[in-house]
């Protein structure tokens, strides 16, 4: 892996070499490790400056990846699913030697995190889900081929508009016009392509089976006027996992990370501070 400095300046979406190929990484901060998933035909920038200010003021590790043809992380052309995204996750931790992580996913990404923290439920030791589900209904399939045959037949300047409705609510769009051009470009760049390919895996994705499965302490966020994967969706999620716990924010669309100055704070005080009990745990359990 590139060997910039993760503290300081700006480092690059490196490509890590893993078990299952090379996964793009963006790697922050020192201390305990959080992987940060993304959403849909965006990639690990979408994280920077959320990484950037969360590791200097927690002391943590924000290891961002890039899904399969999004950012740095090549892509041979083939299907994939939110079951190989959830592989290739674990693949990174493999590699850089981390047991156990927290774990917070965004939309697409959040799905992948349910098949992750469901499938491998040793290896996560806290989990937050923002705007996001497990199951996206009975029409998905159809749903997201439709999605996918825009994404390759649009051009990507004219997929923008319908994106960013759903993301941003009118006040960010007033208020953040600089932070919607930013995660617009990193739209605009995503090959269309690898765009339609995750559409597919959303369609075909069904975790729900898994949630019960799930043992991490998880936190569930979603913005009340997210029309992408909306409240009623999150419900699912919170009832599916034991313990979890679930924020709606007022006023918020899809991409509450962003949108809503509320959400990654809330995201991460609790993954720090499930950090900081199991790591507490596991000393207290580990001398006699």
């Amino acid at each position: 892996m590139n060997t910039h400095d993760r503290t300081v300046g700006t480092p690059p979406v490196a490509r890590v070499a893993t078990a299952r190929g090379e996964v793009g990484v963006l790697d922050i901060g020192s201390g305990p490790a959080v992987l940060l998933l993304h959403a849909l035909a965006l990639s690990a920038e979408l994280w920077r400056p959320l990484a950037t200010r969360a590791a200097q003021e927690t002391g943590l590790r924000f290891l961002a990846l890039d899904a399969p043809g999004h950012g740095v992380s090549p892509w041979d052309g083939r299907p994939f699913t939110v079951e190989d995204m959830a592989e290739d996750a674990l693949s990174v931790l493999d590699a850089l030697g981390i047991q156990r992580a927290g774990l917070a996913g965004l939309s697409m990404g959040g799905t992948t995190a349910t098949a992750l923290a469901g499938a491998h439920p040793t290896r996560i030791a806290a989990l937050a889900l923002l705007d996001t589900t497990a199951c996206y209904g009975h029409t998905r399939v159809s749903d997201w081929e439709q999605r996918a045959t825009r994404a390759v037949e649009l051009d990507r300047a004219e997929q923008l508009p319908f994106q960013v409705d759903r993301w941003f609510s009118a006040r960010t769009l007033e208020e953040r016009p600089e932070e919607v051009r930013r995660v617009s470009s990193i739209f605009l760049r995503t090959p269309s392509p690898a765009h339609a390919a995750a559409c597919r895996a959303l369609g075909a994705a069904d975790t729900r089976h898994l949630l019960p499965a799930i043992t991490a302490p998880t936190t569930i966020i979603v913005g009340s006027e997210d029309y992408a994967t909306p409240p009623a969706m999150a419900e699912e999620l919170h009832v599916g996992i034991s313990g979890s716990r679930l924020h709606v924010l007022d006023g918020a669309r899809h991409l509450s990370v962003v949108d809503d100055p509320r959400c990654w704070p809330l995201a991460v005080e609790h993954l720090r501070a499930s950090l900081e009990k199991g790591a507490s745990n596991d000393e207290g359990s580990g001398g006699t």
